[in-house]
């Protein structure tokens, strides 16, 4: 990515596929990993480290001594994420401050940290972009959606047989009937 295409990404502003990140107090490798999981889950993105959120450039720390190797990051983040997720990461300056780019491809199935934390990109209560928790039922839907799970197949441990409408048995006998009808 050039200086001037990442530059026009940061002016336009976080959106659900781009994350800022500030490397003020030091973006730790788990909050990377928190990061990629929640852009991962949601579709996918781009995460910009040495950003902040109202879009200044702060710059991002060297990772590896006096530079940041981009395939060392790369095995932090697949190590740290569950199942491992792939990105590409590359270092772009830009008035002579390091902007870490983290290309995040979208999610399979649900990606969560090795901490065993999940989180999804979504729209905060304050309107903004972010990361959110991803809640248990969220995930399941998430599953289905993806053609993961069957609804159908996931037991009811409390149902019975008496749970069962006999009119809806009898709804379904006609619809059929009605359906053999035309051929």
């Amino acid at each position: 990515m050039t200086p001037n295409e990442l530059q026009e990404i940061i002016d336009r502003g976080e959106t659900l596929a781009v994350e800022f990140k500030s490397d003020k107090g030091g973006f730790s490798d788990d909050k990377i990993a928190e990061a990629v999981a929640c852009l991962s889950n949601g579709g996918g993105g781009l995460l910009l480290i040495g950003v902040e959120d109202d879009g200044v450039i702060t710059g991002a720390r060297s990772r590896h001594g006096d530079n940041t190797d981009p395939l060392r990051l790369q095995a932090v983040i697949s190590n740290k994420t569950v199942p491992p997720v792939v990105t590409d990461v590359e270092t772009v300056m830009i008035h002579e401050k390091a902007i870490i780019t983290v290309r995040v491809p979208s999610a399979p199935t649900v990606v969560g940290t090795s901490k065993g934390l999940y989180v999804r990109r979504g729209l905060g209560g304050d309107g903004k972009p972010g990361c959110l928790p991803f809640l248990a039922h969220e995930m399941l839907a998430e599953r289905i959606e993806r053609g993961e799970t069957d609804f159908s197949l996931i037991a009811e441990p409390l149902a019975t047989l008496d749970d069962l409408d006999p009119i809806e048995f009898d709804r379904m006998r006609r619809l059929g009937a009605w359906v053999r009808s035309f051929r």
